[in-house]
C-alpha cells in the first residue's frame, strides 16, 4: 500500500511506531537471515566433520528476546539496541543443528528458579528431541565494567547443574574455568575465579563429577515425564509488538506468567512454536498467551 518510484526509495522498517508492515517484514527478514546464516554454517562443518555433534546455542531462549528497550522486563536483554528475537528463533536454528543450549547467568541476570527452569524448557522444546545442552552456566560472579555482582555460592550452582539434568540436558558447560581478562567482563565469571567461593564450587563439583561418572549410563537413558501442557509461542506476536512500543515485553512476560504457573504446581509443559506445528505433542490443554497474532495453520 505504498506508491514507490523505483526500488531505491524502499527502506527496511528500523524504529517502532512507524508503520508496522515495514517494522514486521524486517524483523522476519533478521530472523531469516539468522536461521540462513546457522544452517550455512552447519552444513559447512558437517561437510568436513563427520563424526562430531555440531550444536549452537543462544545468549536468551527466543521467549526472552523482546527488543532492547525493556524497562521492568526482568528477564530480558537491555541492550543498546535490539529487535525482538533478532538473533533468530531457535525453533528455526535446531532444525539445522544436533543438538541446541542455551546461556544462563542466573546471578547476573536475576534468573528466578522458576525462571531458569522456563529458560530451560524453552530450549528443550525447540530442540524437538536432540541433544540439550546447558551451554553457558555462569562459573563465577559476573563483572560488567563497573559493576561487579554477587559471588556465586556452591549449593545454588548446584541446583542450576541438576536441575538442567532433570529436565533432560546432557552436558553442562561452565563460562568459564578461570576469570577472563579482557575487556569489561574481566575479573569475573571464573568457576575457579576469585569472588571467595572457588574452593567450595570446585569441592561440591567433584561431588557431582563422581556422581555423574557412578551413573552416566542412567542419566543418558533418562526422559523427563511427558508434557501434560502446552503454551503458545508466535514470533510474530513479539514483532507486532516491538513495532508499536519497541519491546515486546507484554507477550513474553504473558508465556513467563503461564510458564511460571505451570512450574510452581510441577506440571510438565512444553513451548508449541507457530511455524513448527508438526512437533506438537498430544497434550490435554494449550494455553495461549496473548495470543494477537494466530497463523491460519495454528488456528
Amino acid at each position: 500500500r505504498r506508491r514507490y518510484a523505483s526500488w531505491e526509495d524502499v527502506y527496511p522498517g528500523k524504529m517502532y511506531e512507524r508503520p508496522y508492515t515495514e517494522m514486521m517484514e524486517f524483523q522476519a527478514f533478521l530472523q531469516w537471515r539468522a536461521a540462513k546464516h546457522m544452517r550455512f554454517r552447519a552444513e559447512i562443518i558437517k561437510e568436513y566433520d563427520k563424526k562430531n555433534p555440531v550444536t549452537a546455542h543462544g545468549g536468551q531462549p527466543s521467549i526472552a528476546q523482546p527488543g532492547s528497550d525493556a524497562e521492568g522486563a526482568s528477564v530480558g536483554p537491555k541492550w543498546p539496541f535490539h529487535q525482538a528475537v533478532d538473533r533468530g528463533n531457535d525453533w528455526d536454528h535446531a532444525e539445522h543443528l544436533d543438538g541446541y543450549g542455551c546461556s544462563h547467568f542466573p546471578f547476573w541476570k536475576v534468573i528466578s528458579e522458576e525462571d531458569f527452569g522456563i529458560r530451560v524448557e524453552s530450549t528443550r522444546s525447540a530442540a524437538n528431541g536432540k541433544a540439550l545442552w546447558i551451554s553457558e552456566l555462569q562459573g563465577g560472579s559476573a563483572r560488567n565494567g563497573f559493576d561487579v555482582y554477587p559471588s556465586v555460592r556452591a549449593k545454588p550452582q548446584q541446583r542450576w547443574v541438576w536441575n538442567g539434568y532433570a529436565r533432560g540436558a546432557k552436558a553442562v558447560i561452565f563460562w568459564c574455568w578461570r576469570d577472563e581478562v579482557f575487556g569489561k567482563e574481566s575479573s569475573g565469571y571464573g568457576l575457579a575465579g576469585y569472588d571467595g567461593y572457588a574452593d567450595e564450587r570446585l569441592e561440591a563439583m567433584e561431588k557431582t563429577s563422581e556422581i555423574l561418572n557412578r551413573h552416566g549410563d542412567i542419566l543418558e537413558k533418562y526422559v523427563p515425564d511427558k508434557e501434560k501442557a502446552g503454551v503458545y509461542f508466535d514470533v510474530n506476536t513479539y514483532n507486532l509488538e516491538w513495532s508499536k512500543d519497541g519491546c515486546a515485553q507484554r507477550a513474553m512476560k504473558s508465556i513467563y506468567g503461564y510458564c511460571r504457573a505451570l512450574e510452581r504446581v510441577n506440571i510438565p509443559y512444553t513451548i508449541i512454536e507457530s511455524g513448527h506445528l508438526d512437533i506438537r505433542k498430544n497434550l490435554k490443554t494449550l494455553f495461549m498467551p496473548m495470543p494477537i497474532i494466530v497463523p491460519d495453520e495454528a488456528a
